[in-house]
C-alpha cells in the first residue's frame, strides 16, 4: 500500500508537468504563428507590477525574500497588453523567486537613453557569462539538475522572449555569477 502512494504521487507529479510542458508550447507556437494577437492599449504599469507582487508575494515571503516595486515617479502608463505583460513580469519575478536564496527581487520601471525600461532584477546566483547568449532559448537550462529540482518546464523566458518580441520591444540581460542578474525590457 505505502509503494501504491508514492507510485501515485508520481505519476501525479509527472502528469503535472507534462500538463505544464504542453500548455507552454501551445502558448509559444501561437504567438510564433500569429494567433495569439497582442492587444496594446494604454494601461497603468503601477497596476499590473502591484498585481503581479499580489500573486507571487506568498513565494518570496515563503524563501523569506523581499519582493518590491520601483517604478520612476515620471512613469505611470504604458502601451501594452495587459494579460501580456501580466505573463511577462510574473514569469520574470517568479524566475527572480526560484534562483535567488538571499535578499530579494524588485520589479519596476525607468528610463535609459530616453526610453521606458522596465526590469526584473534579483539578487540570486546570477548566470554565468558563457550561458548568457543561450539564456531564452527553448528548454535551455544553465544548470539541468539544479532547475529540474526547482520544477518548471524550461519554456518560461522563451515564453517571455516571443512575449517581449511581439510587443516590438527589446528584451536584455545583464548577470553576474553569483550576484544576481537584471532583466531589462526596452520598450521602443
Amino acid at each position: 500500500k505505502e509503494h501504491a502512494v508514492k507510485f501515485l504521487k508520481a505519476i501525479q507529479s509527472n502528469s503535472e508537468r507534462i500538463n505544464s510542458l504542453v500548455d507552454d508550447l501551445m502558448i509559444i507556437s501561437k504567438i510564433e504563428m500569429g494567433v495569439d494577437k497582442i492587444d496594446k492599449t494604454s494601461i497603468s504599469f503601477v497596476d499590473v507590477a502591484e498585481a503581479v507582487q499580489a500573486i507571487l508575494r506568498e513565494k518570496a515571503e515563503a524563501k523569506d525574500l523581499f519582493l518590491t516595486i520601483s517604478i520612476n515617479p515620471d512613469m505611470h502608463e504604458i502601451i501594452a497588453d495587459r494579460d501580456r505583460l501580466t505573463q511577462i513580469l510574473t514569469n520574470l519575478v517568479e524566475n527572480g523567486i526560484k534562483f535567488t536564496d538571499q535578499g530579494g527581487v524588485t520589479l519596476g520601471m525607468d528610463k535609459e537613453n530616453g526610453k521606458a525600461v522596465i526590469f526584473v532584477e534579483d539578487t540570486g546566483i546570477g548566470i554565468p557569462k558563457q550561458h548568457l547568449s543561450r539564456v531564452g532559448e527553448r528548454f535551455y537550462r544553465v544548470d539541468p539538475s539544479r532547475s529540474r529540482q526547482m520544477g518548471g518546464t524550461g519554456l518560461g523566458l522563451a515564453i517571455v522572449k516571443h512575449l517581449v518580441k511581439a510587443h516590438g520591444w527589446d528584451m536584455q540581460i545583464e548577470s553576474a555569477f553569483g550576484k544576481g542578474t537584471k532583466i531589462k525590457i526596452i520598450v521602443v
